[in-house]
């Protein structure tokens, strides 16, 4: 004779699944959210652009990707080097960058 199936697991699964439901959903929100904000910065994109820049103008760069919302991406660098720093940015966002080094730089 058969066992019935046990409740308790089946209730489990239940909840199991809707808790993930959940989480994607979620996900998907905050996926979404950084994608309206990166369309309304005008920085939307693929990560296409790759700078090279000395590594004494990476404080500058770093604040003008957070005050812009541009995202940037860095490359490690192998043991030893330090300059320059890569990094990986959308052709907006590039743009966006050299604007902020070239105002730093009239502003030393």
């Amino acid at each position: 004779m058969p066992e019935a199936p046990d409740r308790l697991i089946e209730l489990y699964q239940q909840a199991a699944e809707e808790d993930l439901k959940a989480r994607r959903r979620f996900e998907q929100r905050l996926a979404s959210a950084e994608r309206r904000k990166q369309e309304n910065a005008g920085h939307a994109g693929e990560l296409t652009a790759a700078l090279e820049l000395p590594r004494r103008y990476w404080p500058a760069v770093h604040e003008a990707a957070i005050k812009h919302s541009i995202p940037i991406q860095t490359e490690r660098l192998p043991r030893g080097v330090v300059s320059p720093v890569c990094i990986t940015t959308t052709e907006s966002g590039a743009l966006r960058l050299r604007a902020a080094l070239e105002e730093q730089r009239c502003a030393e």
